[in-house]
């Protein structure tokens, strides 16, 4: 993100609290037209997905870090929204380790990976 050249504002480790409810957000950029939300991941080695189910290699199941972005998202939506904005929210998982290798990712879902 040092890089990044555009008019906005880039916060990260944030902690807020919306519905009694405690969350961390690792990044925001927000532009004057959308937020955008990076939860980031250092997971080093291999790992697959599968079935909606994130493993580590041999067949550990991990917490599946699409479920902490989803319920991450939905709350800041609600917080945004609680102080009177209308702005689009876009969310992604970042894997920043270049050592990470996520086996049968779906190219479907919003998630990024270093570029080995």
């Amino acid at each position: 993100m040092e890089k990044l050249q555009c008019d906005c504002y880039i916060l990260n480790d944030l902690l807020f609290k919306q519905n009694n409810t405690t969350f961390q957000i690792d990044s925001l950029i927000i532009t004057s037209g959308t937020i955008y939300f990076f939860e980031i991941k250092n997971y080093e080695s291999d790992y697959y997905y599968e079935s909606d189910r994130f493993y580590k290699n041999p067949k550990t199941e991990i917490t599946n870090p699409l479920h902490q972005l989803s319920r991450s998202e939905l709350l800041l939506r609600q917080l945004i929204q609680s102080i009177g904005f209308n702005i689009p929210v876009s969310a992604s998982v970042v894997f920043i380790n270049p050592e990470f290798t996520l086996y049968q990712a779906p190219l479907n879902k919003p998630l990024f990976s270093h570029p080995n």
